[in-house]
């Protein structure tokens, strides 16, 4: 990417590719770090469009609501049945695909924040059946870690937008947003 363009996101939670990614928890590109906290900022300009009710992954320290489930509560286990959007940024080990095996079968609305990774047979196998997929531009910086992510992101809707939805996310300029 050349350095001289100007990333015109308003999201002052996703910056272009840091070759030095570095945790305050001092993983650094390793596999030993699964739990990165959704940026605030970046939570707050899709929970203005979608009102969140519940985290579906998360603990007292980093809950983005009010209502949240911990491991404690064992959220693969909670029958998921809510109204209105859950927010889940789940662990991003290796049982990840079981939090998308999931939210395919849900009956309640879900946004899903995870890894870009189109090359895991999750990807082919829940998330491409997601109502709506946003492909965030840039990588984000997770609260906690000093500059961009390893990966890129991806958001995916497990649950129809309304069109006004649709029409707000669209306007965030996040990213590439498919929708059904």
């Amino acid at each position: 990417m050349n350095s001289d363009k100007k990333n015109n996101n308003p999201s002052s939670a996703i910056i272009f590719t840091n070759p030095n990614f570095v945790d305050t928890k001092g993983a650094l590109f390793s596999s030993e770090k699964h739990d990165y906290e959704t940026p605030d900022n970046f939570f707050n300009q899709l929970n203005s469009i979608f009102r969140f009710k519940i985290d579906l992954a998360a603990d007292h320290e980093n809950r983005k609501v009010e209502k949240y489930l911990s491991i404690k509560d064992n959220s693969l286990e909670d029958p998921w049945l809510f109204k209105g959007w859950g927010w889940l940024n789940p662990p991003y080990g290796r049982d990840l695909k079981k939090w998308f095996a999931k939210a395919s079968i849900s009956k309640s609305k879900i946004i899903i924040l995870s890894p870009a990774r189109t090359d895991t047979s999750y990807f082919h196998d829940y998330i491409i059946s997601a109502d709506c997929l946003l492909f965030i531009r840039g990588r984000l910086v997770f609260d906690g870690c000093t500059s961009s992510a390893p990966f890129p992101s991806l958001l995916s809707f497990f649950g129809k937008l309304t069109r006004n939805e649709f029409d707000k996310l669209e306007k965030l300029n996040l990213g590439y947003l498919i929708g059904k």
